[in-house]
């Protein structure tokens, strides 16, 4: 139940906090390599904010228990927003290196992800679980105008995707709108 969850998570943060001190143990000043290396222990800093910014998330949640429909409105609002941004800084980056329509170059949008540029599926990944939130908020719209801007925003958000280049993440964003349009 609520308990065994919530033990889990105080010895999960437990965990994350005796790594990082592990890591940083014994203290002594970077060298100047050490804020990008990921071999240095200064990147447990860098994964310890993964854990943060969860605990953050799970905080925020639990604020918002007010209402169920509410709660779930105000997180699908705050997700449209930000795929919205992710979508603007995509479409940004598209213009300044490869061109809008340029679909022949080889250029790979990393969006707001600063860890894309070792690779991994972070981009991908947001886009498709934001085009499940943002169908969710456009097919529960009241207003039109609600629905043309969420209209507007799966269009551009598919073209986001479209341009990560990521088969997976094309397959992953289908089957997100898929699952969401069955359930809802």
């Amino acid at each position: 139940g609520p308990r065994l969850l919530a033990l889990a998570f105080g010895l999960l943060a437990l965990s994350f906090a005796a790594s990082t001190l592990r890591a940083l143990w014994p203290p002594s000043l970077p060298a100047a390599g050490d804020w990008w290396s990921f071999t240095s222990p200064v990147n447990a800093l860098r994964i310890a904010k993964g854990g943060v910014g969860a605990w953050l998330l799970v905080g925020l949640w639990r604020r918002l228990e007010r209402d169920g429909a509410e709660r779930a409105s105000m997180f699908g609002a705050g997700m449209a927003a930000g795929l919205a941004l992710t979508v603007v800084w995509i479409v940004a980056e598209r213009s300044a290196f490869a061109g809008l329509l340029d679909f022949a170059a080889d250029y790979r949008v990393t969006g707001p992800f600063s860890a894309m540029h070792r690779g991994g599926a972070y981009v991908e990944c947001y886009l498709a679980i934001g085009l499940a939130f943002v169908l969710a908020q456009t097919l529960g719209a009241r207003s039109a105008a609600a629905r043309a801007g969420g209209v507007l925003l799966l269009a551009a958000a598919g073209y986001a995707l479209a341009v990560t280049y990521s088969r997976n993440g094309w397959v992953a964003g289908a089957l997100a709108l898929a699952v969401t349009a069955a359930l809802l």
